[in-house]
């Protein structure tokens, strides 16, 4: 009796694995961008809340805080030179790097409520 396989059993094979890689390489590559996604969520979030602490480090400095209604602009080099964020600020989906010079709007809702918002991010 002969030691082997047949021609059959290994494109047998080849075919079931063909399948299973089919089916799993879509789920890790849509694993892997939902993931960036996310990180890059928390890293605006982080931006904001790092704005959040500049404008309560700083009220002083901002006359407007106190005004509701008001729209203060603030740029993102601003966060960072006072110790707020930690550069470089890369986009994980498009691996650009954030320049210092994008804009960050706050709208004063109520005396230390704020609407933050960064209409858009400029890359490098």
């Amino acid at each position: 009796m002969k030691k082997g396989f047949t021609l059959v059993e290994v494109l047998g094979v080849l075919v079931i694995l063909t399948i299973i890689f089919a089916v799993t390489i879509p789920l890790v590559i849509n694993n892997v961008n939902n993931t960036k996604e996310k990180v890059w969520e928390q890293t605006v979030a982080h931006i904001k809340e790092g704005t959040k602490l500049y404008l309560r480090e700083y009220k002083e400095d901002f006359p407007d805080l106190n005004v509701v209604g008001s729209t203060i602009e603030v740029s993102l080099s601003e966060i960072i030179d006072n110790g707020f964020m930690k550069p470089p600020i890369i986009n994980p989906i498009t691996d650009q790097t954030v320049l210092d010079s994008t804009i960050i709007n706050i709208e004063v809702i109520s005396i230390n409520n704020y609407e933050i918002t960064i209409p858009t991010f400029i890359y490098q």
